[in-house]
């Protein structure tokens, strides 16, 4: 496998995890389960755990479609100023999730943390939607089509 196999491989994983645990996260708020907060702050770990190969893979995954037909490099940059990001952030909802796992057992402490990973997640998760957006947008005609034909009917609306 080389590094744009394994970027496009694992690129969902970070995104469907940080959703997923900031939903579960949410629901745990909620109901005052400590297992579904085990459950979500595993699955923000998981998400750190992927953000690794993917982004590591990322470069190598460049400079295999940056000389290909359709390809922006100003696209391309986006997606990487994005992802660097995103990356970051996601290592820390992981370090928060996990610290968040240690403490558990002191309940006091459970409540103040599940809000700040709550609000960590959320950040993550948008800046993981916002990193895959314009990472379809390198190689999915489809997808940078109708981000074209959004901005043409917003410039029309305008010079209205």
């Amino acid at each position: 496998m080389n590094q744009s196999q394994i970027h496009l491989a694992l690129t969902h994983m970070p995104v469907i995890l940080t959703l997923t645990g900031l939903v579960v996260l949410s629901v745990s708020l909620f109901i005052r389960n400590i297992v579904v907060t085990k459950v979500a702050f595993y699955m923000l770990i998981a998400a750190a755990v992927f953000v690794l190969p993917v982004f590591f893979s990322g470069e190598g995954a460049e400079e295999t479609v940056e000389h290909l037909a359709g390809v922006s490099e100003s696209m391309i940059q986006k997606h990487e100023n994005v992802a660097n990001v995103s990356f970051y952030i996601v290592i820390a909802t992981g370090i928060l999730a996990g610290a968040g796992l240690l403490r558990l057992a002191r309940r006091s402490w459970l409540s103040p943390a599940r809000y700040l990973v709550l609000f960590v997640a959320l950040f993550s998760s948008a800046l993981m939607i916002w990193t895959a957006h314009l990472g379809g947008q390198i190689r999915h005609s489809e997808i940078a089509q109708s981000v074209i034909q959004n901005k043409t009917d917003e410039q029309e609306h305008d010079d209205d």
